[in-house]
């Protein structure tokens, strides 16, 4: 008998078996029952495997739809692979500020999306408009009635800083597989002033102590702050926010979730200006008639410049396909250098100046500064709506908080002599502003 080796043979049976099926762009695997004629003929079940496709966008590749196929050597049915959810979706992400990721499989929103597949949009920026207000000051009393000294008719946060607009611009950049993200922010409002002024039947007159003060030789200060024919507090603030913060980018497939949450930390640079002044006109004078000889200027111009390290987190809850609603709490350690410039001056430029008989020390203007440290909270509380796959619409409420403030009502002493009460800056003051935003945000 000739000794036959079985492998080769085995191999070639098997080889005979499955390169028809190649050729043909088919795999065929032995089957007991078959409805197709060319299958029951060979004794094969056909099955066409999976290949990708451009889906109706030309974008995106999609998985076309599978036929229920029968498994080798039995006719138990079995389910075909779930197929991604066609084109024409509207593809979304939990924040307009998201980037389009890799991520596979949203089960849980496939209803509202197609989650798409890498593209490159690293890069996002938005812009909103801001209308913010502050909080009122501790008061200084400035005017009373003439000859009635209990009617206090003004003190200074009557001339309170009405609302005003502003605006906030962000841009940011994703890298690191978008793991992370550099954002650079900048928000503002300034021309944030109010006027008030005072006048009455019987002449207006101040409760601050002028004495031992003069402009010129033998010209008493208080005589222009008493029976005077108008007062008038007038304020102006400018407030200026940069930020550069690191923010932790989205995981895969975080946009297909409820909740999502990203920290941060970051530097941020924070200013804010103040100029407060009380005007007064002597009796039948007009402001800016007479070469100012008329009329008098207290004031004072208080700068706060912060620069300093805040953490934050980003928490966005989806409350549908499209909508989410969000809060960025932020709070930072800030070093305060603070600047301010006490002025008493005439209309016409004379410096006002203690008497020599006071003995007073020190001379107009004070300028002075000195360096602190300081809190500030921001919080922003919102909603976000996906209008298209790159454009989102956002809006809220901002409020921020700073411990550790120069405010010009606080620089104000009752003696106006006392000039080393003035060049010692008073900063346990305390600020809040507040408001509402409204803007747009897109991914490129």
């Amino acid at each position: 008998m000739v000794p036959v080796n079985l492998r080769p043979v085995g191999l070639c049976m098997l080889s005979l078996l499955f390169v028809p099926g190649v050729a043909q762009g088919q795999f065929y695997f032995p089957a007991q029952a078959s409805t197709s004629a060319s299958s029951v003929a060979q004794g094969y079940t056909p099955i066409t495997p999976t290949a990708p496709a451009y889906g109706a966008t030309g974008t995106r590749y999609f998985a076309p739809p599978q036929s229920t196929r029968l498994s080798m050597n039995t006719d138990t049915a079995v389910a075909p692979m779930p197929a991604p959810e066609a084109a024409g979706g509207s593809e979304v992400t939990d924040s307009g500020l998201a980037p389009y990721d890799a991520s596979a499989g949203c089960n849980d929103c496939t209803s509202c999306t197609v989650c798409p597949p890498r593209r490159c949009c690293p890069w996002y920026v938005s812009a909103a408009g801001l209308v913010m207000g502050r909080n009122s000051p501790n008061g200084v009393w400035t005017s009373y009635e003439t000859g009635n000294n209990p009617n206090q008719l003004t003190k200074t946060p009557d001339a309170e800083s009405d609302w005003r607009g502003g605006g906030d611009i962000r841009i940011g950049r994703f890298f690191g597989c978008s793991r992370w993200a550099l954002e650079f922010g900048f928000w503002g409002i300034d021309n944030f002033s109010d006027s008030q002024t005072t006048t009455h039947a019987s002449t207006v007159s101040s409760p601050l102590l002028f004495q031992d003060l003069e402009f010129g030789v033998g010209n008493p200060v208080q005589t222009w702050f008493d029976v005077a024919d108008v007062h008038r507090l007038s304020r102006h603030n400018d407030v200026y926010n940069f930020e550069l913060n690191m923010i932790q980018g989205f995981l895969p497939n975080a946009r297909c979730q409820n909740c999502t949450g990203r920290a941060m930390i970051g530097i941020r640079y924070f200013e804010f200006d103040e100029d407060l002044s009380f005007e007064t006109l002597d009796q039948g004078g007009t402001f800016g008639a007479n070469g100012g000889l008329d009329e008098a200027t207290l004031s004072d111009a208080v700068e706060n410049s912060m620069i300093g390290i805040q953490l934050g987190y980003l928490l966005e809850h989806r409350i549908g396909c499209r909508l989410s609603a969000f809060i960025t709490p932020k709070i930072g350690i800030y070093n305060n250098h603070i600047k301010n410039n006490f002025q008493l001056v005439q209309g016409d430029g004379t410096v006002a100046s203690p008497t020599a008989a006071s003995g007073a020390p020190g001379n107009f203007p004070v300028n002075t500064s000195k360096d602190i440290v300081s809190f500030l909270t921001e919080v922003d509380l919102g909603l976000r709506y996906q209008l298209t796959e790159r454009w989102s619409l956002f809006g809220g409420y901002r409020v921020v908080i700073i411990n550790g403030v120069g405010l010009s009502d606080n620089q104000i002493p009752q003696y106006i002599v006392d000039v080393p009460e003035i060049a010692d800056i008073d900063t346990n003051g305390s600020l809040v502003l507040q408001g509402a935003f409204f803007g747009a945000g897109f991914n490129f």
